[in-house]
């Protein structure tokens, strides 16, 4: 089990966030020929923008670990299990990401099959999702084009059962 709480409420949330915003500002400095340009306040939003996506992209790290952990220990109720399941989904094939690619339909189940048998996601609730192609309703509603490929859902299903039965 995690030795780690990430229970924390609004207002702990909320002072996370100050705290790492106060850290990496006191690590932000800028040439003075930077400053001195029309463009600075540019300057200064795209640092801050990046200084954002990386606590965003450090936060959902220490989530996933949370639940990681969590769910080893079988902690995670239904409710943090689907939702476990369906952020993984949106996370693998989100286009508005800035640190990464989105993924294709195919990839991104793979993935997800991959992460059943590691014991990161519920198989069966994988199993369900699948069955419930509610995954190709949002394919077709929120990804690119590109992004929609054949899936195979019995061999997914298959391969994320594949060391549940082992």
């Amino acid at each position: 089990m995690s030795r780690f709480n990430f229970r924390l409420d609004e207002d702990e949330r909320q002072m996370f966030r100050l705290a790492a915003w106060l850290h990496d500002c006191g690590k932000v400095t800028s040439a003075e020929y930077i400053m001195d340009k029309a463009t600075k306040l540019e300057v200064i939003y795209n640092r801050i923008h990046e200084i954002r996506m990386r606590f965003e992209a450090l936060w959902r790290d220490a989530e996933i670990e949370c639940l990681r952990a969590r769910l080893h220990g079988g902690q995670l109720g239904t409710t943090e299990r689907i939702t476990a399941l369906v952020d993984m989904f949106e996370a693998l094939t989100a286009a508005d990401r800035p640190y990464k690619p989105p993924k294709s339909l195919s990839e991104s189940l793979g993935i997800m099959a991959s992460m059943c048998r590691g014991g990161h996601l519920d198989p069966e609730l994988f199993q369900y999702f699948l069955r419930s192609r509610v995954w190709l309703d949002y394919a077709r509603t929120f990804m690119r084009p590109g992004q929609i490929d054949d899936v195979d859902a019995e061999a997914l299903a298959r391969a994320a059962r594949a060391e549940e039965s082992a």
